[in-house]
Parts: C-alpha cells; structure tokens; sequence
C-alpha cells in the first residue's frame, strides 16, 4: 500500500477550486483535504490571477496554519508576480 499526499486546494473563485480538487481527488496517491484539515496537509495549491495581495496573504495565512509547502498556480506570471510568491514563501510556482 502507499502513503498517500494530504493536500489543501484553494482558489478565488468557486469553479476553479471545485475543479481542482476534482482532478487532484481522481489521484490515487493525493487525500485532498479540507480547510479543517490545513494543518494536516504536506502540500497547499493556491491558485489565483496574479500574485496580489489578497494571494500574498492566503499564501502567508495557508503556512502560518500549518502547511509548510505551498505551490502558486497563477493565470498571469511575470518577475514581479515571481518575486512576490517567493518572497510570500512559496515552495514553487
């Protein structure tokens, strides 16, 4: 048998974060959790715009409970938007 990922979804927008967590759920190898289960989660998928605030918070918010990796999934990348999900401490973009 093996272990299983536990990993947090979240997106701005309902659709987005619905579709996420059906496909990663599909994965036999990934338990998508919910927001009560953060702490338990190896790995937190932010998906989002651009790196705007609000994303910069989420990102700093999903690690200050508990996930120590978050990946950034952005529909708008350039330097900036690069520098910021570092800077805000993700694990990859």
């Amino acid at each position: 048998m093996s272990k299983t990922i536990a990993v947090f979804v979240f997106a701005n927008d309902p659709l987005t974060q619905a579709g996420l967590r059906s496909e990663l759920r599909g994965r036999p190898e990934i338990e998508v959790v919910d927001e009560a289960g953060l702490d338990t989660a190896a790995v937190a998928v932010v998906a989002a715009d651009d790196m705007s605030d609000a994303t910069v918070a989420t990102v700093r918010a999903i690690q200050r409970n508990g996930c120590p990796r978050v990946v950034v999934v952005l529909a708008h990348l350039d330097d900036d938007a690069v520098l910021a999900a570092v800077e805000a401490g993700a694990s990859g973009i």
